[in-house]
C-alpha cells in the first residue's frame, strides 16, 4: 500500500511540475502573470529541471520494482526530497511565517492574485492552493523515502 501511494505521490507530482507553468487555470494559476516575469525558456528549463528531477525518482522506483531497492537508490531519493523539502520551506513557509525581504516579495509576485486558503499574515507572501498541494506530495515523498530507508 505504501509503494502505491508513493508511485501516486510521485506521479501526480510530476505532472503538477509538467504543466503548473504551462495551464492557465484561475483562479489556481496566473499564466500572464508567470510570462511577464519569465521568459520562455526560463519557464521550460525550470520544467524540465523540475519533472525531470521527478522523473528520475520514478524511474528508479519502476526499475527496482517490488524490491528490494538498493541503498543507492534510497538515498538518491532522500537527497533529492529532501532538497524539495528544505526548498519548499524556504521558498514559501519561511516568508509566509517571519516576513521576507521585499525582493523576495515580489519574487513570488505572480502568484498573488491566485487561489489561497490561509490567512494573510501582514504584506507577507501567502501560499497558493496549488504549490500547497504539491508541498504535501512532495513532503509525503520525503517521509516515505526516509521510511524506505530506515526499514530493514
Amino acid at each position: 500500500m505504501l509503494f502505491l501511494l508513493f508511485l501516486i505521490a510521485q506521479i501526480t507530482l510530476m505532472i503538477f511540475m509538467l504543466l503548473h507553468d504551462w495551464l492557465d487555470i484561475p483562479p489556481f494559476t496566473n499564466i500572464k502573470a508567470l510570462r511577464e516575469k519569465h521568459s520562455l525558456n526560463e519557464l521550460i528549463l525550470s520544467t524540465l529541471v523540475n519533472a525531470g528531477t521527478i522523473a528520475w525518482c520514478l524511474i528508479i522506483l519502476r526499475t527496482y520494482y517490488p524490491g528490494p531497492y538498493p541503498c543507492w537508490v534510497k538515498i538518491n531519493w532522500i537527497i533529492i526530497y529532501t532538497l524539495l523539502t528544505v526548498g519548499t520551506i524556504c521558498a514559501w513557509w519561511l516568508p509566509y511565517i517571519f516576513g521576507s525581504s521585499p525582493a523576495r516579495k515580489e519574487g513570488l509576485s505572480e502568484y498573488k492574485h491566485t487561489h489561497t486558503f490561509l490567512p494573510a499574515r501582514g504584506d507577507n507572501t501567502v501560499p497558493n492552493t496549488l504549490h500547497i498541494l504539491i508541498h504535501i506530495q512532495v513532503w509525503f515523498c520525503c517521509v516515505v523515502s526516509w521510511y524506505l530507508l530506515l526499514q530493514k
